[in-house]
């Protein structure tokens, strides 16, 4: 992995972070019943940081010529446990990583896909909404800084 640069990767973690900050300020604004379309652009900036840290693991795959294979079971992976084997640890961090990101971020759009509509409910669905995007408990934040260590 020596040959390979993960800065852009590694800024990538700090972005999503600024935004999730960014989204957890613009929660905490939103007002009771009406809708919300501030978090549009919060969630566009995390689906674009999400998509470069996608297309930096992959261009890392590629260059150590190792293509992705999706199973088709029902594991609790979504990829083969088999070809982690064959990858140096460091693209196994960020493989790793990419998924868990992936993750958190569904849970975003879910969240923005609910304060956005009218009538919003209650304050505490706004309190539990606000809880959940700033949580990220998707995210473990040993890996994200073993690969900030890189």
């Amino acid at each position: 992995m020596d040959s390979f640069s993960l800065t852009k990767f590694q800024q990538c973690l700090d972005i999503w972070a600024k935004q999730n900050e960014k989204g957890t300020q613009c929660l905490s604004r939103q007002s009771i019943g009406k809708p919300s379309f501030e978090l549009e652009s919060i969630i566009s900036n995390l689906k674009e940081t999400l998509d470069t840290m996608f297309e930096e693991y992959r261009q890392m795959r590629e260059k150590l010529g190792l293509e992705e294979t999706v199973e088709d079971d029902d594991s609790d992976s979504d990829y083969s446990d088999d070809e982690e084997v064959n990858m140096p640890e460091e693209l196994s961090l960020l493989r790793h990583c990419v998924f868990m990101y992936d993750q958190e971020f569904m849970i975003k759009e879910c969240i923005r896909g609910i304060v956005s509509k009218d009538g919003f409910a209650t304050k505490q669905h706004l309190a539990g909404c606000i809880a959940l995007w700033k949580s990220e408990s998707y995210l473990d934040d040993e890996l994200q800084t073993r690969i900030k260590g890189l």
